[in-house]
C-alpha cells in the first residue's frame, strides 16, 4: 500500500493503538486496548511520546520507570511497543496512526485545569478534530 501511495484505510482488519504516559492509570487504558485487540484478533500497538522542545517538561527518571512498567504490561498483553519523540503529542499520534493504518485509537482522559486548556489545548480534541476515518475511544480517568 505504501508503494502505491495509498493513504487511506481499507478496513480489511482492525488495528488498535494505545498512547500512554507515565500516569499510574495508563495500565488500565492498555488493558482496555488489549481487550479490543483480543476481540478482533488484530494488531495492537502501544506508544509513548517523549516531549521535546525548549519549554517542554522532559520525562524524569520516575516517569521512565513508570513507562517501562506500562510497556512490560503491554508486551505481556501482545502489544508492539514504540517510543517516539515530538513537540506536538497529538500530531505524533496522528502520524503514527496514519503510518500503521490504525482503525481505533484508545486514549486516557484526565481533567485539565483552565490554564492548560486555554494555552495548550486538549490532545484528545486535536486528535478527534484531525483524525479521518479512525474510531477514537476515550477512557476517563475518574472512572478508573
Amino acid at each position: 500500500m505504501n508503494d502505491k501511495e495509498i493513504k487511506t484505510n481499507w478496513y480489511t482488519t482492525e488495528r488498535v493503538l494505545v498512547s500512554i504516559s507515565s500516569s499510574p492509570r495508563a495500565g488500565k487504558v492498555i488493558r482496555y486496548g488489549a481487550r479490543i485487540a483480543q476481540k478482533y484478533k488484530c494488531e495492537f500497538y502501544v506508544i509513548s511520546i517523549e516531549p521535546c522542545g525548549t519549554f517542554t517538561k522532559k520525562f524524569t527518571v520516575e516517569d521512565w520507570k513508570a513507562i517501562e512498567k506500562h510497556e512490560e504490561l503491554a508486551k505481556n498483553l501482545g502489544a508492539e511497543i514504540f517510543r517516539l519523540k515530538g513537540k506536538n503529542v497529538a500530531k505524533k499520534i496522528l502520524e503514527f496512526s496514519s503510518e500503521k493504518r490504525i482503525t481505533q485509537i484508545v486514549l486516557g482522559h484526565s481533567s485539565r485545569n483552565l490554564f492548560t486548556r486555554i494555552f495548550k489545548g486538549s490532545v484528545i480534541n486535536k486528535i478527534i478534530e484531525h483524525s479521518k476515518g479512525t474510531e477514537i475511544r476515550i477512557v476517563p480517568w475518574s472512572k478508573m
